[in-house]
């Protein structure tokens, strides 16, 4: 265990197991979690769509510098850093919320695909042996654990110290029908397939609601192919070499990604960011004029 992984995926590891003891089904504590820890950096995503917003209201100010000064970068440079500050915008406040964000889904990523480490507290030692008993999954594989809990009926005869932690008792059916500790296969048409499908649909349906929003606030649209359709079939294709468990979080990911969002969009639009700097000038502008009138500050 790194220390990266340490700090960050061993307290998410508790949030996970909470959300396992309250619904006892991996798939649902799955979406739960994804729904937990998406509210946890909901403060993140705010302040990036705000700085977005705000830096999208001011590109007509920033063109007119640009070709007013085009001939001095210095003075170019200096305008505009006087333009950032008097409108109180980092043109890096967009970035900084996603930077931050990076170390935690990297700990998101382990608490997931780690379930016999962070749900069940299964010892690393058993673990390493159970792994190493599924003949047709790479000991490396990031995924190794959700496959030993796919597999479970044929590692616990290699080894029957699994049974001590009750892996056998961790329900990997989503609705009864799809086991998301199986993997897809191409080969054999089944319930599991929707997994991918699912995956592949949101991601898609992710753009096309943020260059919704966009379109609508006056900002940027996503119009890249390798976004809007390489990038989705390249995790359609790769949902099909991972445990179904692996894609079903893909999918949670981006389903509650577009409900996140249509409220932050909504909320946080240009006009209403507008209407509130708007009406917090006009609040200072009345509070001067009544300072004046009361002789405690001079015009």
């Amino acid at each position: 265990m790194n220390f990266l992984e340490t700090i960050i995926s061993t307290p998410l590891g508790y949030v996970m197991e909470f959300c396992y003891m309250i619904v006892r089904s991996f798939p649902f504590a799955l979406f739960l979690f994804t729904i937990l820890t998406r509210l946890l950096l909901f403060p993140l995503n705010i302040k990036q769509q705000r700085s977005m917003v705000k830096t999208s209201a001011m590109q007509g100010k920033v063109k007119e510098i640009q070709q007013k000064y085009a001939s001095d970068k210095q003075r170019q440079t200096e305008e505009l850093q006087k333009l950032y500050a008097e409108e109180k915008v980092n043109p890096m406040g967009g970035c900084l919320p996603l930077l931050i964000q990076l170390p935690i889904m990297y700990g998101l990523f382990y608490v997931i695909y780690k379930p016999l480490t962070y749900i069940l507290h299964v010892p690393q030692e058993i673990i390493d042996r159970a792994v190493a008993a599924l003949s047709n999954v790479p000991a490396n594989s990031m995924y190794a654990q959700i496959d030993v809990i796919g597999q479970y009926d044929t590692v616990v005869k290699q080894v029957p110290e699994l049974a001590n932690y009750g892996v056998q008792n961790m329900d990997m059916n989503l609705f009864g029908i799809i086991n998301l500790g199986e993997t897809p296969s191409f080969s054999n048409p089944s319930w599991l397939w929707l997994i991918p499908i699912a995956s592949v649909v949101f991601q898609i349906l992710q753009v096309f609601v943020m260059n919704f929003f966009n379109k609508r606030n006056g900002m940027p649209v996503t119009k890249s192919f390798l976004m809007i359709v390489v990038m989705p079939l390249i995790f359609f294709f790769f949902a099909f070499s991972v445990p179904g468990g692996v894609g079903f979080y893909w999918a949670c990911g981006s389903l509650v990604a577009i409900l996140q969002t249509c409220v932050t969009s909504t909320i946080y639009s240009p006009g209403r960011i507008n209407a509130r700097n708007e009406f917090r000038l006009a609040k200072g502008r009345l509070n001067k004029e009544k300072q004046i009138k009361d002789g405690r500050v001079e015009e």
